[in-house]
């Protein structure tokens, strides 16, 4: 369902006082009432920074900045080109018309104009861009809901995938790899909604161990990644099993435990690396933790990382 004619905020450029009032006039009769006016293209332009308009009212013969700038310079700008804009002039030539239908104008309307005209095009110009915007705002919530584990709410393996194509690590970067150690034979004997609740508690104790500055990714299952820029990465993770020993969360099923342990590796760049080499390294390093008893694996990565058959 649209929204009322009186949500829609519409700005008028004209250097003619009476063109705009009389502009003015016709949509408040249709029922707009966020309406705000500009002399000329300038100040047409600061009122666009400041304010979210859903159309623009434009007129093409103006002095010192004319429709046709003021226009150009709308579209060339990402946060202003999805604003329609429909153009107003005295002129009926065609070569005028097609010059603003290519410079990306929604409209054109002749002066002087007919009100039922007014308000079919300033209608069917609202609805477009509502229209527009709904499924701009529906897809990029799919975009966020793809890039999110449904468990945790963390950012997912994709995500990460995503990070590593457009970051490098600089040297003294650090990425651990996690595991919480047992998790299937915890899922065989607690079930799937306890399981569920403990990768939620585990998530949210990693968070509340990390900055701002630091990242969080929940790989897959019960294991996590986490990026430690400029981070002594030893302390960092004593310091967290600390935390969830004094946790104390019950594992019935753990040959090592009475509570919940994890697993980590760590591999740390002296090197400028990529964020890949560091997590390839890194899960090397936490193979390596599981096979040595569940402790904590750390490598330096000096560019010339260790395969899994030298493990």
């Amino acid at each position: 369902m649209l929204p009322p004619p009186d949500q829609y905020h519409i700005l008028i450029v004209d250097d003619n006082d009476m063109n705009r009032e009389i502009l003015q006039r016709h949509l408040r009769r249709q029922g707009y009432r966020q309406i705000v006016t500009a002399p000329g293209g300038q100040e047409a332009l600061a009122l666009v920074n400041q304010t979210a308009f859903d159309l623009i009212l434009l007129d093409v013969m103006m002095p010192d900045m004319n429709g046709y700038q003021v226009l150009e310079q709308l579209k060339s700008q990402d946060q202003h080109r999805n604003i329609p804009v429909i153009m107003i002039s005295a002129m009926e030539e065609t070569d005028s018309v097609v010059r603003c239908i290519e410079l990306g104008a929604e409209d054109y309307l002749t002066k002087p104009f007919d009100p039922l005209i007014l308000k079919a095009r300033v209608g069917v110009c609202l609805e477009r861009k509502f229209l527009t915007d709904r499924q701009r705002d529906y897809l990029t919530q799919l975009e966020t809901t793809a890039l999110l584990d449904p468990i945790t709410g963390l950012p997912n393996r994709r995500a990460l995938d995503r990070y590593c194509q457009t970051q490098d690590c600089p040297p003294g970067s650090t990425i651990v790899a996690l595991a919480i150690d047992y998790l299937e034979q915890y899922r065989n004997d607690r079930g799937k909604a306890a399981t569920l609740a403990l990768l939620k508690q585990i998530s949210a104790l990693l968070q509340e161990s990390l900055t701002p500055e630091q990242k969080l990714f929940h790989d897959w299952g019960g294991e996590f990644l986490i990026l430690l820029p400029e981070t002594d990465p030893l302390p960092w993770a004593t310091q967290l099993q600390t935390k969830l020993g004094e946790a104390k969360i019950p594992h019935p099923c753990s040959p090592v435990s009475s509570y919940v342990t994890i697993s980590m590796g760590i591999a740390t760049a002296h090197h400028p690396s990529s964020p890949w080499e560091l997590v390839n390294q890194a899960d090397r390093e936490l193979d390596r933790a599981k096979q040595q008893g569940n402790t904590i694996q750390s490598e330096l990565l000096t560019g010339n990382p260790r395969p899994y058959d030298q493990l």
